[in-house]
């Protein structure tokens, strides 16, 4: 069976070109020629090649571009001081008074550049050495309790050893009660 991935655009007029690209902004692959169509709108669309999008999961790429409040409205804004991303409308509701809204482009590139990627990385290894501590401490308590249940067990058995020793002593003797 083949990987060929053919054009979304084209194939809702029953041709099949071969897609080469993604648009991230309409989230549909693109043959050459409508490669071309959509650099060219206004504003123009982002368009990745295949070959870098084929290693990200389909739940990455299907991620909304839409406003939450306005569904009309692109996601075009980042509002650092809430830490959301909307369009123009929310900025004109919900976020008149704050001071430091941001394009989309530019939050993406100081995230990826920036000390944010590096502090998530860091706080996820903090959270991984974390995790296995306390994955040790739970086999460890395991092991503990397994030890303790036989060890109750054997008293169990060694109490009733005791007891049933005690009533054959008391049957053989029953005048000294």
């Amino acid at each position: 069976m083949t990987d060929r991935k053919f054009c979304s655009g084209c194939l809702r007029d029953d041709e099949e070109n071969e897609a080469e690209a993604l648009c991230s902004d309409c989230l549909e692959e693109v043959c050459r020629v409508c490669l071309k169509v959509h650099k060219r709108l206004n504003p123009p669309h982002k368009i990745l090649p295949l070959h870098q999008v084929s290693n990200l999961s389909s739940s990455i790429l299907k991620i909304s571009k839409d406003c939450d409040l306005h569904t009309d409205q692109r996601i075009v804004l980042y509002c650092t001081q809430h830490d959301t991303v909307m369009g123009y409308l929310c900025m004109s509701d919900t976020h008149k008074n704050c001071e430091s809204i941001i394009s989309i482009d530019r939050a993406a590139n100081c995230v990826h550049s920036g000390s944010a990627l590096a502090d998530l990385k860091c706080r996820m290894k903090h959270l991984s050495k974390m995790f296995h501590e306390v994955l040790k401490c739970q086999t460890t308590d395991e092991e503990v309790f397994d030890r303790q249940r036989d060890d109750i067990l054997q008293q169990i058995t060694t109490t009733r050893q005791q007891i049933n020793h005690h009533l054959i002593q008391l049957k053989k003797k029953p005048e000294t009660i």
